[in-house]
Parts: C-alpha cells; structure tokens; sequence
C-alpha cells in the first residue's frame, strides 16, 4: 500500500441504498388494464395484483414503479360477467363446479383473502364497478374547464376510491399542486390504494366514518340504488332514510369549504 493511504477509509463498503421516495402512480392506456379485455382476464389480473399487494404488506415496503404497474390492472370483481365465480348458493354451483375454470378461479381467490376479505369482495360486489378511461378523462376536462386548474391547493377526494382510477388519472398540472383523499372500506381494495398512491392520505373504513378534512372537489361513479343507510358523524344526529344516492348525500353532509364542486358519473339499478 503506497505512504499516505494506509489505513484511508473511502466508505465503499458503508455504502448504502437509499430509499425509493413514494410516489404516486399515473395511470395512461398501458398501465390500464382496458375496458375491451374479457372478464376472465380481469379476473386473473385481479388474483395477481392481491398476490403482490400481500407481498407488499409482507416485507412492510412500497411498491416499486414496476409492482404498481401490475397492481393498477386491479379493477374489481363487479362485472356481472364474473358472476360464476360468485354463485348465489351450492345448488348454483351445478355438478363439478370445482374444475370448471370459474369454479378454480373462485378458489384461488378464496386462497388467497382470508374468510373476512372474501366475504367483503364478495359483499361489496354490486357497487364494484370499472370506470373507463374515456369516462374520466372526459371529466377531469369538464372540471379543468370549469375552472379547478386555476385553483391554488385544492383538497381533492375520491369516495369509494376502488383502486383509485380518478387520482390516477387526473391531469399533472392538478396533481402537482392539490391535496389528495381517498377513502375504500374494503380491505384488499383499500390496501392496493395505498400501495398505488402511498402520498395519498387514504383512509380504509366506511366513508361516513372517515375524518374527511374540508374539501374542495368530490369524483366518483357511484351505483344509485334504493337502500336504507344509517349515517351521521355524531350518534345524536343518526339518520335513517331511503336513498337512491347514499354517497352523494353524505359526501354533502360533509364539511365542506364556502365552496365545492362534486362530480358523479352515475350508475341506476332500480
């Protein structure tokens, strides 16, 4: 060793890697899992993106850009097309269900949740539906139209966020400067969310009990359906009521700033 560098540390082997900064994803038609690919393929890449997500949650990380690509074709077991997988009873099953691929698809789900998750993909079935890109493309430029891209820090929410498709896709010039919610009450769901947006403040829980700060924009697609909800943010104030748009009623009966602007594309079932 030559005079003068005997016993010099240059730190090569403390080196170490730092750590990814968490970003959210931007969705565009490659990281979209398309509205023209089949049930059976959303299906799969339903079961692969749950696989990750639990990975994921496993190693207590974020998820790389390459993971989250695969976790943003998750689009939810809505389809009616994917009924086979959710039969109504045993007897709807009919004879050798288990090998037939629906039959093999519901149980590897069923492998891969535990009891309480699959009960909650399958519960929440009727209001799990996949909105197209065109759809919400369309809306994000009515809004920008209207005005939101000249407001300064706007506080933007998706209710019943799904895997979050109105963040993802809402336009950069948005993105850079507001404050971003998403609430999803189902656990899987509401799981690859976080992954998916980790800036995100994301609450996974009931929307009328999620602590929303004031907001400035609401996007959703919710299902207009007549049910009976019960909500209220104090139990003094309980409600009951029959409803065909229970999210739109509570997201105004939220605390909103002196003003707002709720954006719906609607689904009615009778």
């Amino acid at each position: 060793m030559a005079e003068g560098n005997q016993g010099r540390d240059t730190g090569e082997g403390q080196r170490l890697t730092p750590k990814p900064e968490p970003k959210d994803i931007e969705l565009n038609g490659q990281s979209d899992i398309g509205f023209n690919a089949g049930a059976a393929t959303r299906f799969d890449a339903n079961i692969a993106a749950i696989k990750l997500s639990k990975q994921i949650e496993s190693e207590n990380r974020l998820a790389t850009p390459d993971e989250q690509k695969i976790l943003s074709k998750y689009s939810g077991f809505g389809d009616s097309a994917m009924g086979e997988a959710f039969p109504v009873s045993e007897r709807a099953k009919g004879w050798n269900y288990d090998e037939k691929p629906w039959g093999k698809r519901r149980a590897e789900l069923q492998a891969i949740t535990t009891p309480q998750e699959f009960a909650k993909i399958e519960g929440s079935r009727l209001n799990a539906f996949y909105t197209t890109p065109p759809v919400i493309d369309a809306m994000w430029k009515t809004l920008d139209n209207m005005g939101i891209g000249k407001l300064d820090n706007p506080r933007v929410m998706e209710p019943g966020a799904g895997s979050g498709r109105f963040l993802g896709y809402e336009p950069k010039d948005i993105t850079n400067k507001s404050e971003r919610v998403a609430v999803e009450l189902d656990p899987v769901t509401g799981r690859i969310l976080k992954e998916l947006y980790p800036k995100t403040e994301t609450y996974v829980m009931g929307f009328e009990q999620a602590p929303i700060p004031r907001i400035v924009l609401t996007l959703q697609s919710p299902t207009c359906r007549s049910v009976i909800i019960r909500y209220s943010t104090r139990p003094s104030k309980r409600i009951k009521r029959s409803l065909p748009m229970p999210f739109i009623t509570i997201t105004l009966s939220k605390q909103w700033k002196s003003y707002g602007l709720a954006a719906y594309w609607l689904h009615y079932y009778p």
